[in-house]
């Protein structure tokens, strides 16, 4: 009955852990960064650069999720959680000015 339970609770770590969510996260960022940034590039209207920002913001913020979850003793998880709140700052000025 133990093993069961064990099994039961090692099966839901793998499936909601913070590695897996985290990957699938940075995937999905990933591909609305390429699609947003290559439609700015065809079109010449640049009112989408806060919400790219965004984007780039929240991915870089993964990143250092990723990094720090990873359990490494450098400083990269740090470096990209503080860059991403950054540019997400400078998301924020460049949408209302």
């Amino acid at each position: 009955m133990t093993s069961l339970l064990l099994i039961k609770q090692t099966k839901a770590r793998t499936y909601l852990g913070g590695e897996t969510l985290l990957k699938v996260l940075r995937l999905i960022f990933l591909i609305l960064i390429v699609t947003l940034g290559g439609y700015m590039l065809l079109n010449p209207n640049f009112d989408l650069m806060p919400y790219l920002l965004y984007l780039l913001g929240v991915f870089s913020f993964v990143l250092g999720l990723i990094e720090l979850k990873k359990d490494r003793k450098s400083f990269g998880g740090y470096v990209n959680i503080s860059a991403s709140a950054f540019i997400i700052f400078v998301a924020i000025l460049l949408q209302y000015y």
